[in-house]
């Protein structure tokens, strides 16, 4: 099975969703910073539980979580904002995320 490689989403969904109908058999991998500065942080989580898509954690990841869980209302003026009222769930994927993989 082919490995797709996907570094640096920042919540660009469309981007992310052109890259996966390349590669629509393949296990997808992605390198981490998938929900913050791009418009559509919600899309990219709907992205990756449509293809079950692996994380390895990025550094705008680890301040979404520690931000959501400390500070909620400093994503309250981002995108991330939606993602935080719809699928609060992404929260837990992101805390599950390994930092590196073997």
């Amino acid at each position: 099975m082919d490995t797709l490689y996907v570094g640096d989403v920042h919540g660009c969904a469309a981007e992310l969703q052109d890259l996966l109908q390349l590669a629509p058999d393949a296990r997808v991998v992605l390198l981490g910073d998938l929900f913050t500065r791009g418009p559509d942080p919600l899309g990219v989580w709907r992205a990756i539980q449509d293809r079950r898509c692996e994380t390895i954690l990025g550094n705008h990841d680890a301040r979404v979580i520690q931000r959501w869980r400390e500070d909620p209302a400093k994503l309250r003026a981002t995108p991330v904002a939606a993602l935080m009222d719809e699928a609060p769930e992404a929260l837990a994927y992101l805390e599950a995320a390994p930092v590196f993989q073997v």
